[in-house]
């Protein structure tokens, strides 16, 4: 974006802040500052009023390029990402089978677990 340089001319008659060139009104107080005409428009340079659209259509055309510009960059950014993001693979692989001597010994405290049952069973008759 281009930097607006402010002139001031003056300072405003009511209430003293500066005024820029062709300002009719005070921005701070809203004193009239400049001339008007009779019926309360600006009287306008034809060739004048020609030059400043021309140069802010100019303005407008080089702020939309560099917007053009960001967006088409930001589009770039986020195709880079998307193409650079990996798939990740899920592979399910059964359980382990546990290990012999845990079945034995699991076997072996059941059994002694049935067997001390069935034992105090008996003998508590």
């Amino acid at each position: 974006m281009a930097a607006t340089v402010e002139k001031a001319l003056g300072e405003c008659g009511n209430c003293g802040m500066a005024v820029r060139e062709n300002t009719f009104f005070c921005y701070n107080c809203g004193h009239k500052v400049g001339e008007l005409s009779e019926n309360g428009s600006v009287s306008v340079d034809e060739d004048e009023a020609r030059t400043a659209i021309a140069e802010i259509a100019e303005k407008i055309h080089e702020d939309e390029k560099e917007v053009r510009g960001l967006e088409s960059a930001a589009k770039e950014r986020k195709r880079s990402r998307a193409t650079k993001r990996k798939k990740t693979e899920v592979v399910w692989s059964p359980a382990a089978s546990p290990t012999n001597l845990f079945v034995v010994l699991v076997s072996l405290l059941i059994a002694a677990l049935v067997f001390s049952v069935i034992f105090v069973m008996v003998l508590w008759k």
